[in-house]
This record gives structure tokens, C-alpha cells and sequence, in this order.
């Protein structure tokens, strides 16, 4: 079922504190059969997937962060968001491929958009990239998932997401995610004591320090992302004589 929550720091350190004895790396959760796997899909704000990966480090959780090449919401390679990135591999958290694809069309053409991907992101973090989730899959790709794909392990692979038209039935492996700043397949606190296999998405970007609606989540994103852009345009046309709008 459905539930409201604040999205807010407070409400993720505590449930941090409810699952961190559990929390395992998917590579490891692979081969066990009781786990719990923390994934973050960066879809607005690498910013965002930096504060949340300090929230975790402060309270000893590491966990995954996945993040797109092709991205018009940021840019990974940008000397910012690279650095950005670096910290939170940093940390000792996992970095991903968020894998951004086009209609799913055959194997072969996906295999290659997903190695060239692959490749961006490994020379952002300096190293192979080992995960990989994709961004809004088709049924389709959610049907025929194995647990590798391109030299990756995917967060959609059948250890770790169990495939339903009903995914709120979950039988083997619970999901359990935020998109839409809702929790459609139930919140995950319900479920500790009857699944003993768990996947957690949580989006960075749906958090803040302190509570906001989805309105005014929307609107702090926005700001900032202006607020960047702006510093870029001062910066690049402090030199231009008839150009200094801002």
C-alpha cells in the first residue's frame, strides 16, 4: 500500500538504522539468501546523490549510486559533478551505470549502447564499472533481465528483482522504490520480517535536509540547476562588453 512520508533526513537515518545490519553489496547478495540491496538512481542532481551519500557515510551505511551519461537533466563529466562523483566512490559507496536506453529493439544494438555507456562512466570514477539499472525499462527488458549484462550486474537481474504484472505480490524478492515520491509497492519498514530478500530504490534527488512537498522538491531542483547555470554564464561573459545581463 501507499504511504506519505516526509522525505526528509530525519525519516532516511532512521531507516537506515532499521536495515543497516542487513544492507549488502550486490555483488555479494548474489549468492546469499538474506539480504537487503540499497540502490540510488540519480536521475536530477549529482549535488543530491552526494548529500545523500554523506547521510549514509555519517551513519557507516555504504550502498550503490547510479548515475547517466546522456542525461539532460547534468552532466557527468563536468569537472564539478566528476568531483562530485569521485567523493562518493570515495566514501567506500558503489558507482553504477544508470542506463539510459532507446526503444528496446534487439540485443545487439542494446549491448552496444550499454558498453559505450560503460565506457563514459569508468573514465568519470578512473575504474570499471561494475553495476548497471536502466532508466524506466520496458516490460520487455524486464522479462528477459539476467543477472549480467554487458559485464555488469543488473539491478534487474533475477537474484535481485523478482519480474510480476503485480510486483505489490512479490513471492521471492521484495522492491521496493520511491519514484514519484510514492511508495506504490509498499514502504519497505513493512516488510523486514516477511521477505528475507529486499531491493530498495531510493532517489536522491526526492530528499532534502529538512521536509518539502513534491511542488517544493520540484522547485528547490530547479533553483539550483538556474542558479548553477547562471554562475556559468557570469563566468563566460565577464570578458563581453555589452553582455552582462545577470
Amino acid at each position: 500500500r501507499k504511504r506519505s512520508t516526509m522525505f526528509d533526513k530525519a525519516e532516511y537515518v532512521h531507516l537506515l538504522g532499521l536495515i543497516r545490519t542487513r544492507l549488502r553489496r550486490f555483488e555479494e547478495a548474489q549468492h546469499l539468501d538474506d539480504f537487503i540491496v540499497l540502490r540510488h538512481d540519480v536521475e536530477f542532481s549529482v549535488e543530491h546523490a552526494r548529500r545523500m551519500a554523506q547521510w549514509e557515510f555519517d551513519n557507516h551505511v555504504r550502498s550503490a549510486y547510479f548515475f547517466q551519461v546522456s542525461s539532460d537533466a547534468y552532466n557527468c563529466l563536468s569537472v564539478v559533478n566528476q568531483n562530485q562523483i569521485r567523493e562518493i566512490l570515495g566514501m567506500g559507496h558503489e558507482i553504477g551505470l544508470h542506463c539510459y536506453i532507446k526503444p528496446y529493439t534487439e540485443w545487439s544494438s542494446l549491448h552496444k549502447e550499454m558498453l559505450w555507456q560503460k565506457e563514459i562512466l569508468a573514465s568519470v570514477v578512473g575504474q570499471d564499472i561494475r553495476l548497471m539499472s536502466f532508466h524506466r525499462p520496458p516490460v520487455q527488458l524486464l522479462q528477459e533481465a539476467a543477472d549480467e549484462m554487458a559485464g555488469m550486474l543488473s539491478t534487474y537481474g533475477k537474484s535481485f528483482f523478482e519480474f510480476s504484472t503485480q510486483p505489490s505480490k512479490a513471492r521471492s524478492v521484495k522492491y521496493c522504490a520511491d519514484s514519484r515520491r510514492q511508495w506504490d509497492y509498499g514502504y519497505p519498514v513493512e516488510f523486514l520480517n516477511a521477505f528475507r530478500k529486499m531491493q530498495l530504490l531510493i532517489h536522491p534527488d526526492y530528499w532534502s535536509d529538512v521536509s518539502m512537498n513534491t511542488h517544493e522538491q520540484g522547485m528547490d531542483l530547479c533553483q539550483a540547476h538556474q542558479t548553477k547555470f547562471v554562475d556559468v554564464l557570469r563566468r563566460e561573459t565577464r570578458q563581453f562588453a555589452e553582455f552582462q545581463p545577470f
